[in-house]
């Protein structure tokens, strides 16, 4: 994957994914290697490249052209509940001096509203971290609830004041033949990569 975007391994740096709010800023020096307990990364090192693996949780990319500082988040509903993406703003924030007004934020493709049935606690959690107008909860016909994981996402990036938003809206389980679903695929099924770096 990372050879499509001429990139080496020993110049990437990835994460072990655990559903939580842990940002970890990066530099050249971190190439080759891996985050434990981290489920979002920064950095402002040109020719360091980012990645991680996802199957229906919401990948984020994050740039500021005016610091020229990146990050890349992962955030499935415990994520979101815990707040990843309000932290990632923050680390970019207090560790490179980025306005958030600044920050271009792109969503990529993950589990879509109508095909994320959950139950209420998990609608509560994630209640809970967004803000109170944000339109996250879609009640079906049938009386099932089903969040709407991009909307959470968006709902608190604006909160953060992040000034440009773009969302693939690719739902991951309605597309099985072009990225993984967890949940459409049973959890047997793979994970595709999200990459992002600057040049060096």
């Amino acid at each position: 994957m990372l050879s499509v975007f001429e990139a080496a391994p020993d110049h990437a740096v990835t994460a072990w994914l655990v559903h939580g709010r842990s940002v970890a800023a990066v530099t050249a020096a971190d190439g080759g290697t891996f985050r434990k307990e981290t489920d979002a990364i920064i950095t402002r090192d040109r020719g360091l490249t980012l990645t991680m693996r996802f199957a229906d949780c919401v990948p984020i990319v994050f740039y500021d052209p005016v610091r020229g500082a990146i990050g890349l988040a992962h955030a499935g509903w415990r994520g979101v509940a815990v707040g990843v993406v309000p932290a990632t703003v923050e680390a970019m924030q207090s560790t490179y001096g980025c306005a958030p007004r600044n920050i271009w934020a792109g969503i990529g493709p993950c589990i879509g509203v109508d095909r994320y049935r959950v139950g209420s606690e998990v609608i509560e959690a994630v209640s809970a971290a967004c803000p109170t107008e944000a339109a996250i909860v879609r009640r079906q016909p049938d009386g099932s609830t089903h969040l709407d994981l991009n909307a959470a996402v968006v709902s608190q990036l604006r909160a953060c004041g992040v000034g440009q938003i773009e969302d693939s809206a690719i739902c991951t389980a309605s597309n099985t033949t072009e990225w993984f679903s967890h949940r459409a695929e049973n959890g047997k099924t793979g994970r595709f990569g999200v990459v992002i770096g600057l040049r060096g």
